[in-house]
């Protein structure tokens, strides 16, 4: 027993239809939507991916920047000490040459 609620019928090229042409097209409209959607997310995963590679060539760029500038600041700091023990070390030969005479 045929379906009451199926519609057989020939479209313009006389191939069978099983669903009413509006139907069909709506669903050839929403295929091709869907495969430009992907084709748009496609664009948007590449676009996407470029960034973070971008922002990781910049992380690391910034990472020895930073490591640098710590390093920096490390040999201010010990330039300031070995400065200040030298002069230490002067004074106390100053005094110490001083005593002598």
């Amino acid at each position: 027993m045929p379906d009451p609620e199926v519609d057989i019928t020939f479209d313009e090229d006389n191939r069978i239809r099983v669903m009413p042409k509006e139907k069909f097209k709506q669903t050839e409209q929403l295929e091709s939507e869907c495969q430009a959607f992907s084709e748009k997310i496609q664009g948007f995963s590449g676009t996407v991916d470029m960034l973070v590679e971008v922002l990781d060539g910049e992380a690391n760029k910034i990472e020895q920047e930073k490591m640098r500038a710590i390093g920096q600041r490390n040999r201010a700091e010990m330039e300031a000490e070995a400065r200040r023990r030298k002069e230490q070390t002067m004074k106390a030969a100053i005094t110490e040459k001083q005593a002598e005479l």
